[in-house]
């Protein structure tokens, strides 16, 4: 399998905000790479099973079974796409240590290598969930456009947070293969004054809802899972590069053609563009990233670094870094040595 595989899509939904290329920054052009898993795990483990997430209380096991049931849905697709692993079915799982009368929330590594040899797999996931919900109702002041007075206005607060612990056993060895312990948090009242984009909307979930702090913890929850999967499985990382600004009027058909994924054309407009008014960075730059959504990564890092002469810009490096990084087999950008 090759570490890296890449396929670009520029946004249409810029091009329908009516972005000004040519003037302004232009479309964002979305480059998706394959990469291997952040851990090594050895290429016999391939059966593995999910069990079923512990916890001391019953609210936590309900937690626990929403997030076993969460990797299980999530590998399931991973596996489809790369075909790294072979999943058992839960169910299947379940039916088989029920059989033996096996506890079926597998807490250590003796526990999970003998289900493991019950259930014939090479490698058992188990693990935990503990998630904290706070909601209350607070008071705001705000203006009453009826009478144009200030008056308190109840507002409902809300707080989650899931922190899950992913391990994976080789049952082989007996040796544990990942442990991970994963945790994300959401605070409506700190999303609020970010000044940013609003989480709560983004999870398409209301911060007035009466289940607000539940919905969110699991939206919390399958960010955990993802997190994981990406250590122990190959998956995809999405590169999102916004074209920059040009001072050729050529650049805003170049823009357009980026935006109609036309990325030939825009990469020949880009380098006329270049050509028309030395030193124009932007349109080096650009160049640069139509030449890595082609392919032709050799020639992007070369433009990465003709706009870096001109100017020295933190996303041109962070270009080139990438660049760098995958030309020399690399598994992921690196922070330095520009």
């Amino acid at each position: 399998m090759k570490k890296f595989s890449w396929r670009a899509l520029a946004v249409p939904a810029l091009v329908a905000a009516g972005f000004l290329a040519g003037c302004g920054k232009g479309a964002t052009v979305r480059i998706v790479y394959d990469r291997p898993p952040e851990y090594q795990i050895p290429s016999r483990v391939k059966k593995i099973a999910v069990a079923e997430f512990g916890g001391d209380m019953r609210r936590e096991i309900k937690w626990g079974t929403i997030a076993a049931d969460m990797l299980s849905s999530a590998l399931d697709a991973y596996n489809k796409k790369f075909h790294r692993y072979v999943l058992v079915d839960r169910q299947r799982i379940s039916a088989i240590l029920a059989e033996r009368d096996f506890q079926q929330a597998i807490s250590d590594t003796d526990s999970a290598a003998a289900a493991g040899k019950i259930a014939k797999v090479d490698a058992m996931i188990y693990g935990t969930c503990h998630v904290v919900i706070k909601e209350r109702t607070i008071y705001k002041t705000a203006i009453d456009p009826l009478s144009r007075s200030l008056r308190s206005k109840p507002v409902r607060a809300v707080y989650s947070s899931a922190a899950v612990n992913f391990t994976m056993d080789d049952i082989g060895s007996s040796k544990t293969l990942a442990s991970v312990t994963v945790t994300k948090e959401w605070d409506s009242e700190k999303d609020k004054k970010s000044g940013g984009t609003k989480i709560g909307a983004v999870f398409g979930v209301s911060g007035g809802s009466k289940k607000a702090g539940e919905e969110i913890a699991q939206v919390l929850i399958e960010k955990c899972v993802e997190e994981f999967l990406q250590k122990i499985s190959p998956h995809q990382v999405v590169e999102k590069i916004q074209l920059v600004a040009c001072k050729s009027k050529v650049a805003k058909d170049a823009n357009s053609a980026a935006g109609a994924e036309a990325y030939e054309d825009a990469l020949e407009m880009f380098l006329a563009a270049a050509d028309q008014v030395p030193g124009d960075h932007g349109a080096l730059f650009n160049a640069g990233v139509m030449y890595e959504v082609l392919r032709k990564l050799d020639k992007a890092e070369e433009f990465y670094s003709k706009a870096i002469e001109l100017k020295k810009d933190s996303l041109y490096y962070a270009c080139r870094r990438r660049v760098r990084n995958i030309l020399k087999g690399g598994t992921s950008p690196k922070p330095k040595n520009n």
